[in-house]
């Protein structure tokens, strides 16, 4: 349904020639298919903590999915070097107590989900791959995943910031083994980077100008495309940069080196901070994410929260899986891998061909070579008759020996202009 588009669910069973899309009647009723998603659960409602209760969990009802897909993607790959740390809003616009409103975004209203992605580096369009995840159920949820995990990896800082900790929690795999993040404006500090600095992580981002930013850099008037910067005891680096405006960035992975690029506006060159050059590099993890699912996303307006949430992951997991066997010669974009995840899905052995059983009237009686023929007798009547089919549209009762056995239907009709009329006109009733 992500693949193909259609306004409402009804429609994907449909028998209009405008819309009829014959796979989905094929493997499932419409009846069956909208039972399933009504009753579709994924943990035992019964068992749900009260709202009082200490270890009540927010994320209760689709906790299993979620503790699933976390292992799993972090079990079946190891980054590259680089990652990258942002946030995405899954849209939702219902009632809900942990719901975000972000204007920067495009949804505006959703579901926040903290994600650590792995970056582009050199090899453009190979990033991506969702690590980690972390889904915000808002800053009273009794449940608390983040302590237990620093404290595991020895990383739990009390003094740290909600959005510091946050970069430490989808990083702690990773710390002490050499690891590059790049996070935005919203997440750098400079204690934060120290600290990455002892787990051995070098980090790289935009920062806010009151984070850890030196005085001596505030205010300082640039031309446009100049840079200044300063280096403490060696270990980072702040930058301020004049682009169309006034960008500050620290960096532990980066001097305060310049990179020669093009200017396309003027044809000639113009010289850009390292870590802007890097920090634009790698930072399109979460974005390359969103970008791959977005023109195939398959969620729907609904009341159930839980079922948003499923979709999506379901969704990140088949981009996940496209991203490792992308370096194959099996499917080159997205949208071949879902047609092959589908196909070897619903026909393990062997894709069906479409039989001419499977079309409807309005696909056939319109093209083709069609004759009229007696209807054929009965156990119970030797001469039996049907209701004509043009006649009955037409809202009059006309009972006939004969019908077209050419069309899928087999239709009744008189002869001749009703049957003249059914195969040349598509609005045969007018």
């Amino acid at each position: 349904m992500g693949i193909v588009k259609l306004p409402s669910i009804d429609m994907y069973w449909t028998k209009k020639v405008l819309y009829r899309v014959p796979v989905f009647s094929t493997i499932m009723t419409r009846n069956r298919f909208q039972i399933i998603l009504q009753m579709l659960h994924f943990n035992d409602n019964s068992a749900m903590p009260d709202r009082n209760d200490p270890a009540y969990d927010r994320l209760f009802k689709v906790r299993p999915v979620l503790d699933h897909l976390f292992e799993r993607f972090q079990a079946v790959y190891e980054p590259r070097q680089s990652v990258c740390v942002d946030e995405s809003l899954l849209l939702w616009k219902g009632r809900l107590v942990f719901r975000q409103y972000n204007p920067a975004k495009r949804a505006r209203f959703g579901i926040k989900i903290y994600l650590c992605c792995e970056s582009d580096g050199d090899l453009k369009g190979s990033g991506g791959y969702c690590y980690r995840f972390k889904v915000y159920a808002g800053k009273d949820d009794p449940i608390n995943e983040v302590t237990p995990v620093l404290e595991a990896v020895e990383a739990n800082n009390p003094e740290m910031s909600a959005s510091e900790r946050m970069v430490l929690f989808l990083m702690a795999p990773l710390l002490n083994k050499g690891y590059h993040v790049y996070t935005d404006n919203w997440y750098s500090s400079l204690r934060l980077y120290l600290y990455l600095l002892e787990k051995k992580t070098l980090a790289c981002g935009t920062v806010r100008e009151n984070r850890g930013i030196p005085q001596q850099l505030h205010g300082v008037r640039l031309a446009p495309g100049a840079s200044v910067a300063l280096s403490g005891d060696g270990k980072i680096v702040a930058t301020r940069y004049q682009s169309t405006k006034t960008v500050h960035f620290l960096s532990t992975l980066h001097g305060h080196t310049e990179d020669v690029i093009p200017d396309r506006r003027r044809r000639g060159i113009r010289k850009r901070p390292q870590a802007s050059t890097h920090y634009n590099g790698n930072m399109g993890g979460v974005d390359s994410q969103d970008q791959l699912v977005q023109p195939y996303d398959c969620s729907r307006k609904s009341m159930k929260w839980t079922k948003k949430i499923f979709f999506h992951f379901l969704q990140v997991a088949a981009c996940n899986a496209f991203l490792l066997q992308k370096g194959g010669d099996k499917c080159k974009t997205l949208l071949q891998f879902l047609e092959s995840l589908i196909t070897s899905w619903l026909w393990p052995d062997q894709i069906p061909a479409v039989i001419e059983e499977d079309k409807v009237d309005d696909e056939v009686r319109l093209t083709g070579r069609h004759f009229i023929f007696p209807i054929p007798p009965t156990p119970m009547k030797d001469r039996p008759t049907r209701s004509c089919k043009v006649c009955w549209k037409k809202k009059t009762r006309r009972d006939v020996r004969y019908h077209c056995p050419y069309c899928p239907s087999r239709a009744a009709l008189c002869f001749p202009q009703c049957f003249v009329d059914y195969h040349t006109k598509f609005i045969y009733w007018k």
